[in-house]
């Protein structure tokens, strides 16, 4: 993005095709030139808790993790999985809030990992790494923290419950395919119910997904220019913070149970700018959902966008009067 480099694009196309040259060469700027990387290490570091641990799993991984504990002595073990794309960093603005003693809400001893594969943490280097053998992490960490049982909030990234004693935790905005006809009572409602102005609005607007596209298919030929030149795919860059570029294809497979039911209570919190689309009525019919929240702002960003309308969901879901207090034995959250 030089001003050396020959590059011409259409007029007046807007964001049609992708990302305008003029947006690009002020991000590419402000990334070579402006950005202070030392700055907001130094504040990453006084400010967050981190640490890593080996866990032996498909393989034996190095991984990176906050861990904050509130001072309530019944606080809810909470673990935080960051989006795909993403990072640890999405926890920042909700840790003190989570963590938070109160008599009025419940508190939570907050782990938020690093993805295998993302920021600090080690990539597996073995194939068959799928959303299975990440969940399996995500537990081991938290048994080997002490917290056998455990509530779960994820931000985009689906991890699947896997089946291990003692392991109690759920996507809390989980993602379903709508009902087919292999369902005919689902299938049914599903025709027969007339779709609201938000629901059609986000249906139209989670029609770009090039970048999943791309990610989902062959990553890697476009890992080599994330690794080696960042500064020319900043628009990737400050969005995507996989260091290994080709674990999205090897999830793909995964992904295609996406819509199973679930019998564990979980809450779902709509945000109107999420990148993928679900129907609330589609999430009710295949999963035990006990909270459920709307908002009118925020996107798949939320707990760094919408903060404080996310921790209160929480706090409400594991409130007093919730089905979901006191879900995880001994842990009601309260002082």
């Amino acid at each position: 993005m030089s001003s050396e480099t020959p590059f011409h694009e259409l007029e007046d196309f807007g964001w049609k095709y992708g990302v305008p040259l003029v947006d690009m060469k002020r991000l590419t700027e402000r990334w070579r030139n402006e950005y202070d990387w030392r700055k907001y290490e130094k504040e990453i570091n006084e400010e967050l808790p981190m640490f890593t641990i080996d866990v032996d799993s498909f393989d034996a991984l190095n991984i990176h993790y906050v861990h904050k504990k509130s001072e309530s002595v019944d606080a809810i073990p909470l673990l935080f999985c960051h989006g795909w794309p993403g990072s640890f960093l999405e926890v920042r603005k909700i840790l003190p809030l989570l963590t938070a003693p109160g008599l009025e809400h419940p508190s939570f001893h907050a782990v938020a990992l690093s993805l295998p594969g993302f920021c600090f943490s080690e990539a597996p280097r073995k194939q068959g790494f799928g959303i299975n053998q990440y969940a399996e992490v995500a537990h081991k960490l938290m048994v080997a923290l002490g917290y056998s049982e455990y509530d779960h909030s994820e931000n985009g990234f689906r991890v699947r419950r896997v089946a291990s004693q003692g392991m109690a935790h759920q996507p809390s905005n989980a993602i379903t395919k709508p009902p087919s006809w292999k369902l005919p009572l689902f299938f049914l409602f599903f025709l027969l119910t007339p779709w609201s102005i938000e629901e059609k609005t986000g249906i139209e607007r989670t029609k770009g997904n090039g970048y999943f596209i791309e990610h989902s298919t062959q990553p890697q030929t476009l890992g080599y220019s994330l690794t080696d030149t960042p500064a020319d795919v900043d628009f990737i860059i400050l969005v995507f913070s996989c260091r290994s570029c080709r674990l999205p294809s090897q999830l793909r497979d995964d992904c295609k149970d996406i819509g199973q039911s679930y019998t564990l209570p979980i809450g779902t919190s709509f945000f109107p700018k999420g990148l993928i689309f679900s129907r609330a009525a589609w999430v009710r019919m295949l999963n035990n959902v006990v909270f459920e929240s709307h908002h009118k702002t925020g996107g798949h960003f939320a707990a760094t966008e919408r903060q404080e309308e996310l921790v209160q969901d929480l706090r409400k879901m594991f409130a007093k009067a919730s089905p979901a207090f006191a879900i995880v034995p001994g842990r009601t959250g309260y002082a």
